[in-house]
């Protein structure tokens, strides 16, 4: 028996972690559809409504999250680097929070008209779930990991683009924008947007880092 069939003949059949790391991203998808969703309408009860329900997801996201924690403490042996396995679980935690911040922000800073960029941004961090959910349904099937690395280097690209939606913001924030508590408002809201794509980002990173050290 080679070095690698006896590692998978070791490894639990009932190990969950697949499956959880699977509902973390599907729920990181499903949290940046609706934050698409809230960029696209105005204010009304229809948006406080959607931004509720990204706040639910966020709270499933936390018990997902504690639910690797608790799989990890219990299984002696892992799919993979129990360090990698903690640091993935932390990063689609903190993809989540940054949405939720970034669909909280329009009520926390009573934003009725979001700046231009936060359509194109939301956007952005919608793509990159799904890029994410597809690298991470991927992640037990060892030939896959040519397509997994391609998809980070996808979610790479969307995060440059994101970098540039965001510094065209700002930019024009400090140009245009004359009311100085408007600006920081909208400021800060675009940081939460831009800050959710750089933990989709930390999120390709360490799928990447897994995948060279499994190959």
């Amino acid at each position: 028996m080679s070095l690698d069939s006896f590692i998978q003949f070791m490894i639990p059949k009932d190990c969950k972690f697949h499956q959880l790391f699977v509902r973390a991203a599907e729920n990181v998808k499903a949290a940046a559809t609706l934050l698409l969703r809230i960029a696209e309408m105005g204010p009304g009860p229809e948006r406080e409504k959607l931004i509720a329900e990204v706040d639910d997801l966020e709270n499933e996201g936390d018990h997902i999250t504690h639910s690797i924690f608790l799989e990890l403490n219990s299984n002696f042996i892992t799919p993979f680097d129990r360090g990698d396995i903690h640091e993935l679980a932390k990063c689609l935690d903190d993809v989540i929070d940054h949405i939720n911040l970034s669909a909280y922000a329009l009520n926390m800073y009573n934003i009725a008209t979001p700046p231009p960029e936060y359509l194109p941004l939301a956007r952005n961090i919608a793509e990159s779930s799904d890029l994410i959910l597809q690298a991470v349904t991927l992640l037990n099937h060892r030939k896959s990991i040519k397509a997994i690395q391609e998809l980070c280097v996808k979610i790479n690209k969307l995060e440059n683009e994101a970098d540039g939606y965001f510094v065209n913001g700002m930019s024009r924030l400090f140009r245009e924008e004359t009311d100085a508590i408007n600006l920081i408002r909208q400021k800060e809201t675009l940081i939460a947007l831009e800050l959710a794509t750089d933990m989709a980002e930390d999120v390709a990173n360490v799928l990447d880092s897994i995948t060279m050290k499994i190959a």
